[in-house]
């Protein structure tokens, strides 16, 4: 909640510096940073001065640089580890016998799950690495706030942090689009009698969590417990009874999918500000290092000097934030177990 208070007060005064004119108070250079740092480009002259508005966004930007750092770094650890349980999981996977009727099917079905596992924490540690990168940028932005930093060093940075949210955004893409799928599955198979419903893992790792039901749990095999023959068979039991996802369905109320389906929309919306804070950003590189051939630079005047992509990405990640905090309004996060009495 910090995290999203700093990131809309950040990016909305970076929209009032781009709009307010010079004369304002808070516009008009307050001071200079004390001592020039290694990076600055030198030591011997003074530094230029920078505004009290700038002064309130570098230290709102070292605060989003530590927050992404910290995430980053516990995401890349965590995933790590996470992976050496996943590992042990399925070496121990490939030398239990799980009886001649059984073997096949139970080895599927438990290969299915931790291939789920293996590939959500994968994404844990790209994404890891991708905000670690981003805290790293956001430091240099601070430094450009406080006139440390150049213009070049700068639009190198921001080349950068667009790689990394290249790759989160194609992450989020791919988990708005399986979301929806699922939530259409989960009301394709809400319209079927509980006899026809096969068991779908996809159907159960959705709705378990959002039903206040334990079969979620018991589906999804907790890979930091050791994989003893007992914990084995016991994941095996699970997965070969048709009864779980009938049992988890339809003890839970239709909404659940339609409130998984207004979820994917709300983050499709947040990945399109994204986009636009993506495309925004990037005419920065572009109008620094090719000034003459972006076509970029020709869309709005008077060209490269009014940095209109740093504007459009400002107000992006501006309205993200409160989409964020009015989220609970839109979107039916858990629905409760339908209560109706069955004789």
């Amino acid at each position: 909640m910090v995290e999203l208070w700093i990131s809309l007060i950040r990016n909305a005064a970076c929209v009032l510096k781009s709009l307010l004119p010079a004369e304002y108070t808070m516009m008009q250079p307050l001071m200079a940073f004390p001592f020039p740092l290694f990076w600055s480009g030198g030591g011997a002259g003074k530094l230029e001065m920078f505004t009290g508005l700038e002064g309130l966004i570098g230290v709102l930007q070292l605060a989003g640089a530590g927050f992404n750092l910290c995430k980053g770094a516990k995401g890349l650890a965590g995933g790590v580890v996470m992976a050496e349980y996943i590992v042990r999981w399925r070496n121990a996977l490939a030398e239990y016998d799980m009886g001649v009727e059984g073997k096949a099917r139970g080895v599927a079905a438990l290969s299915v799950v931790l291939k789920r596992q293996d590939a959500a924490n994968n994404r844990r540690i790209i994404a890891g690495i991708c905000q670690l990168v981003i805290g790293t940028g956001l430091i240099c932005l601070t430094c450009f706030s406080w006139k440390l930093v150049g213009i070049m060093t700068t639009a190198t940075a921001v080349a950068i942090l667009e790689v990394a949210l290249a790759v989160l955004l194609t992450i989020g893409v791919t988990g708005v689009l399986r979301m929806w799928a699922i939530s259409n599955k989960v009301q394709r198979l809400q319209q079927k009698p509980p006899a026809e419903a096969p068991p779908d893992a996809d159907v159960v790792e959705l709705v378990a969590p959002r039903s206040g039901s334990d079969m979620g749990g018991k589906w999804e095999p907790d890979v930091r417990v050791p994989p003893t023959v007992a914990t084995l068979r016991t994941w095996k039991a699970c997965l070969a009874s048709r009864r779980l996802s009938r049992v988890v369905l339809w003890k839970t109320n239709q909404a659940i999918g339609q409130a998984a389906k207004k979820q994917a929309v709300l983050d499709a919306f947040l990945i399109s500000l994204n986009v636009a804070a993506f495309v925004g950003y990037g005419t920065i590189p572009l109008d620094v290092f090719f000034p003459q051939r972006s076509l970029l630079t020709t869309w709005l005047p008077p060209g490269p000097t009014a940095w209109w992509g740093n504007f459009v990405g400002d107000v992006a990640w501006t309205i993200e934030p409160i989409t964020v905090f009015l989220a609970p309004y839109l979107v039916l996060r858990r629905a409760q177990p339908s209560k109706t009495k069955t004789s």
